[in-house]
């Protein structure tokens, strides 16, 4: 695969895409899907992990290219919430209702 936006490593947005791919592999992101009042929709993952700049992946909202939101609710995700999450340092609001998560919330998360 070839990276078309030549992100190199002081580029904040580099390690905004990793820690959303870890996320998204820790989730089971391959059977994402809205469930609920949401199913039929077309607000699933499907550009999630894609060539495209994080900013216009699926409920993803950032501000001036820095991940602001993350509202992941109801969309059948089966995992754990790793602990790189912390990274995401702009992140002001992170919403993961109607899914099933295990596990501890990480301690790292806020700080």
């Amino acid at each position: 695969n070839q990276d078309e936006m030549n992100l190199d490593a002081d580029d904040a947005r580099l390690n905004q895409r990793y820690v959303l791919t870890l996320l998204a592999f820790a989730l089971d992101y391959q059977v994402w899907e809205p469930i609920g009042k949401f199913a039929g929709t077309s607000a699933d993952g499907d550009n999630w992990l894609s060539s495209s700049d994080v900013c216009s992946w699926h409920n993803v909202t950032c501000e001036e290219d820095v991940i602001k939101e993350l509202d992941l609710d109801y969309y059948s995700l089966i995992g754990t919430i790793p602990a790189e999450i912390n990274q995401l340092i702009t992140l002001e609001h992170m919403s993961l209702m109607g899914n099933c998560l295990y596990g501890s919330i990480p301690p790292e998360i806020g700080q």
